[in-house]
């Protein structure tokens, strides 16, 4: 995600209409959820769209589908903390 991308709501942004700010609030919590027990690495785009669940556009719901994209082409990616005893060190970064 762009740290430096202005997310502020302008007067040619579309608003969601209430069953797509259900939609989005339920997206930001899923993301919340999994942040939390898996992914503290999408702490940072995950808090920059949960700003904007209260009045959420267009444009915040293509950064959530952005983030729930990520999340899917990353399901398989382990994160290793620390050495296994089965890997060798000269593969351990």
């Amino acid at each position: 995600m762009d740290t430096k991308e202005d997310w502020i709501i302008t007067d040619i942004d579309v608003r969601l209409d209430e069953e797509g700010k259900r939609v989005y609030q339920a997206a930001i919590g899923s993301l919340i959820y999994l942040m939390l027990g898996t992914q503290p690495d999408f702490a940072f785009a995950i808090n920059k769209v949960a700003q904007y669940s209260s009045a959420p556009t267009e444009r915040h719901w293509k950064g959530v589908k952005c983030i729930l994209h990520f999340v899917k082409k990353t399901a398989d990616t382990e994160m290793i903390l620390g050495r296994k005893k089965n890997i060798p060190a000269s593969m351990v970064p």
